[in-house]
């Protein structure tokens, strides 16, 4: 559990960075507007406060690229840390990226393929290393498990 992130009812609480605070609020802002991120709900103290969404299936799906294209194609350009932990999907069933902190590398000013291959990659790798960590449960012997591999 993060500590920086409390949810009351259907608002998220998310603590804001003591270094440029108006730069997180401005890109929470901007993916709100553009559709691409929950509800912005404002400010409360040293807090952003967005909508709560239930979070989506960890899976590459047509919704998560669907969100991915709409990201790279819009004037963000680009998520920082895109993977399943990050989105959710409101009620009509459409995927929101949250979590659009920057970290390490700007890469809005690369190539949409660029973006696109590090959003992917960083996904893919994530989306692994989930379902190393979360075998799935099945019935039947260990020949039925590994067969289940191939």
């Amino acid at each position: 559990m993060n500590p920086n992130v409390i949810r009351v009812g259907d608002v998220v609480y998310k603590k804001l960075p003591e270094d440029n605070p108006e730069a997180l609020i401005d890109i929470v802002t901007k993916a709100s507007q553009l559709g691409l991120g929950p509800e912005y709900l404002g400010t409360a103290g040293d807090y952003f406060l967005t909508k709560f969404y239930d979070g989506v299936e960890p899976v590459w799906d047509a919704a998560t690229e669907t969100l991915m294209n709409n990201i790279l194609d819009s004037e963000l350009k680009y998520h920082p840390d895109y993977w399943f932990k990050n989105l959710v999907r409101d009620p009509n069933g459409r995927y929101l990226a949250i979590d659009w902190e920057p970290r390490g590398t700007d890469w809005r000013s690369a190539s949409r393929e660029v973006r696109k291959d590090i959003m992917f990659e960083r996904y893919n790798f994530m989306l692994q290393g989930w379902k190393r960590d979360n075998p799935p449960e099945f019935e039947g012997s260990a020949d039925d498990a590994f067969l289940l591999r191939f």
